[in-house]
């Protein structure tokens, strides 16, 4: 069984428990992509395995371009299970090496990343904040779960001219437009930050408020 730690569309956290659940009665392996997890949901920012409390993951894959702002990516499971992979993984066996300066770059992000739990908090602090500054303006959104909130488009909306005036005020936001997905789940698609300032949420806010208030 495969799937997401943090699904990357809505920001979602997977299901790991009620899944592990089922594996008492099943016998599967577990295979969970946590490439918007790592660095942002458990306790200290290790990803879903410490969220769920859980070991029982068998193959944890994931990024490194995204949290640790590299290129490459990781898979962490038992020794026979990457010694099969090894030799059996046609995408492994036609792959180079990372460039030193990447693999650098990681373990110096990995080492803020045990370090620094600061960076941790004000994350969470700044996603809690758009979540009331966005409810506040009556702006529909996901349940805030991870460091991705969307909001839906309603079909009778200009995705494309919300999402440029948008951009207009200086603001980088994803527009998630169909076919990519359904005409009537159209998003727009914010990616929280730990060097977000409180100024800089609020004025996102009233930028996306702005922005869906003018008619079409």
């Amino acid at each position: 069984v495969a799937t997401e730690g943090v699904f990357s569309m809505d920001g979602d956290i997977g299901k790991i428990d009620a899944i592990l659940e089922l594996r008492k009665k099943i016998n599967f392996r577990l295979i969970v992509d946590d490439a918007h997890g790592l660095g942002v949901i458990g306790k200290n920012g290790h990803g879903v395995h410490e969220h769920f409390k859980t070991n029982d993951i068998d193959i944890i894959m994931g990024t490194f371009s995204k949290t640790m702002a590299s290129v490459g990516g990781f898979i962490a499971a038992a020794h026979d299970i990457i010694h099969y992979l090894r030799y059996m993984a046609r995408t492994y066996m036609f792959s180079a090496s990372l460039p030193p300066v990447a693999v650098a770059q990681v373990m110096a992000g990995f080492e803020v990343l045990e370090n620094d739990r600061a960076r941790i908090d004000r994350l969470r602090n700044n996603c809690r904040l758009a979540d009331e500054l966005l409810t506040k303006y009556g702006i529909v959104h996901n349940p805030v779960e991870s460091a991705i909130i969307t909001i839906i488009i309603p079909e009778t909306d200009d995705i494309r001219r919300i999402g440029k005036a948008i951009h207009n005020r200086g603001i980088f936001m994803n527009s998630v437009e169909f076919p990519a997905v359904p005409k009537n789940a159209q998003r727009l698609r914010i990616s929280m930050m730990s060097e977000h300032s409180k100024e800089d949420i609020a004025e996102m806010a009233r930028c996306i408020k702005a922005a869906m208030s003018r008619p079409n």
